[in-house]
């Protein structure tokens, strides 16, 4: 897709067109890295993507947490 530079400020901007920044993981506020390579200019998103799977299947015997009560029950609680 081609798009054009505009003048922002004494900056310079590009906007990014919906289905890029969706496929990048990126939306208003996420910050970016920015490198140069040659005269190529490479954005980066630094959002994370969190998969559930992934993150599950990193739980293990070593790092799982043991039940922690932290006060007595108040009300109707079933303990």
């Amino acid at each position: 897709m081609i798009t054009k530079v505009k003048k922002w400020g004494n900056s310079l901007g590009v906007r990014i067109p919906r289905p890029f920044a969706n496929k990048a993981n990126i939306e208003d506020g996420t910050e970016i890295d920015i490198e140069i390579k040659g005269q190529n200019l490479i954005l980066k998103s630094t959002k994370p993507v969190y998969n559930l799977n992934k993150l599950v299947s990193k739980i293990s015997d070593k790092n799982r947490h043991l039940e922690i009560i932290t006060s007595q029950k108040i009300g109707k609680e079933i303990w």
